[in-house]
């Protein structure tokens, strides 16, 4: 049994130094969340824990006011753009992380998307107990070698670290035929799938550049006609089941009619939207998104983050 004292330093250094959330230290410690911030604020009152504010460099305040103000969002994190783009990648899935973890009680429902960035925040994610939520897919999935990055997959795997609930979404990602998709978006399981995920407290997403990576090409039955002749000259991005242009435009292609899941007119109808981004080459198509206006937070890295700041809107 601690005393009193070391209490209260166990839980400041858990909290400020070791980064660990309050759910954690509830349950590491056997306290409610409550009682955790009771004997936080109690440790700076009696200063077992001071706290000096250093202020970001005014750029970096600048860009993020400027972005949420340029773009009518809630929320704006910005990552320092690495070197090594496997780094970018994984600390802005950490910035994601700790939103997740911030705002997870006012949430029920999550929807995921698919792809190796939400592979990464899935992998970044803490064992926390938010038995509360469900994690619902947006996507259908598939049996292929690359079943890691599925909407499916990536719901269950978030949902057993936070010892949440989970649906999943039976059918492909990417049909064989448009008469298979047709057939299958008919059946009452898509259907009930289509309208969980519509529902969803909040959406969580990343996109694409159809014409420079995208992780569609790696989750279905992409043949070479549906690759790349049509999306040349007007396919700037891809989310979930949708490519849209220079405007935001929902682009109709021999793949996208293939495709099962929640599309780019779904998500203007959703309750909240929350995107992440890290590389240059997503930039153009995060965007062309943003100027549509349906889009709450985003997480990006810096160099998105400067392209947003300098683009003409």
């Amino acid at each position: 049994m601690y005393n009193r004292n070391n209490l209260l330093y166990l839980i400041a250094s858990a909290y400020y130094i070791e980064r660990k959330s309050k759910s954690q230290i509830a349950s590491e410690f056997n306290i409610s969340r409550p009682t955790v911030n009771t004997l936080l604020d109690e440790a700076l009152q009696d200063g077992t824990v001071t706290i000096s504010i250093h202020p970001k460099p005014h750029d970096q305040i600048k860009l993020s006011e400027h972005i949420k103000d340029k773009f009518n969002l809630k929320y704006v994190s910005i990552t320092d753009s690495a070197s090594d783009y496997r780094i970018t990648k994984t600390n802005v899935a950490r910035n994601l992380v700790n939103f997740i973890e911030e705002n997870a009680y006012r949430l029920k429902t999550i929807g995921l998307g698919w792809g190796t960035t939400l592979k990464e925040f899935v992998d970044q994610a803490n064992f926390i107990d938010l038995h509360h939520l469900t994690i619902i897919p947006m996507m259908g999935g598939a049996n292929t070698e690359y079943a890691y990055l599925h909407s499916n997959q990536l719901c269950f795997s978030l949902a057993e670290k936070f010892n949440a609930n989970t649906s999943f979404f039976y059918a492909p990602a990417i049909c064989d035929s448009i008469h298979l998709k047709m057939e299958l978006e008919a059946s009452y399981h898509v259907r009930e799938a289509k309208q969980r995920a519509k529902l969803v407290d909040m959406a969580i997403i990343s996109i694409g550049n159809p014409n420079k990576s995208s992780t569609y090409k790696l989750l279905g039955n992409v043949i070479k006609s549906d690759e790349i002749n049509p999306l040349d000259d007007i396919a700037y991005g891809d989310i979930l089941a949708s490519f849209f242009d220079k405007n935001g435009m929902i682009v109709s292609t021999g793949l996208s009619k293939k495709m099962i899941g929640i599309t780019l007119e779904d998500l203007e109808y959703m309750k909240e939207i929350t995107i992440i981004a890290s590389g240059m080459n997503k930039a153009e198509s995060l965007f062309y998104l943003l100027k549509k206006g349906f889009i709450d937070n985003i997480i990006i890295d810096s160099e998105i983050a400067n392209f947003l700041y300098d683009v003409h809107y």
